[in-house]
C-alpha cells in the first residue's frame, strides 16, 4: 500500500507499490527522492540541505518539508532547473 497526499492535504490509501508508481507517473514531472517519497516536481517551491545526507524540499501547500536523500540532489536539481528555470541552479 502507498499513501498519497493530495495537493489540498487529503490522504488516500492505494494498493500499489512505489516501483509501480514510478512506472506509471511521467518521469518529466515526478521523481522518487527517498525510499518512501515520490514528489511532483511542479510543486517543489524550495529546498534546504540539513546535512551531508538529507535535503529538505518545500512543497507548495504543505507546511512540513519532505526529506530527500542527498545522493538524489544532482539529478533532482537538474530536473527542477529544467522545469522551473534557474531558481534551483544554485546549490
Amino acid at each position: 500500500y502507498t499513501e498519497l497526499t493530495m495537493l489540498k492535504g487529503e490522504h488516500v490509501l492505494v494498493r500499489r507499490t512505489m516501483a509501480a508508481w514510478e512506472d506509471l507517473l511521467p518521469a518529466s514531472h515526478f521523481m522518487r527522492v527517498h525510499r518512501h517519497t515520490i514528489v511532483s516536481l511542479a510543486h517543489v517551491s524550495g529546498f534546504s540541505h540539513d546535512d551531508r545526507e538529507i535535503t529538505r524540499l518545500q512543497i507548495t501547500g504543505r507546511s512540513e518539508s519532505l526529506r530527500a536523500r542527498r545522493e538524489h540532489w544532482p539529478a533532482l536539481r537538474d530536473r527542477l532547473v529544467a522545469l522551473h528555470g534557474n531558481r534551483f541552479a544554485l546549490e
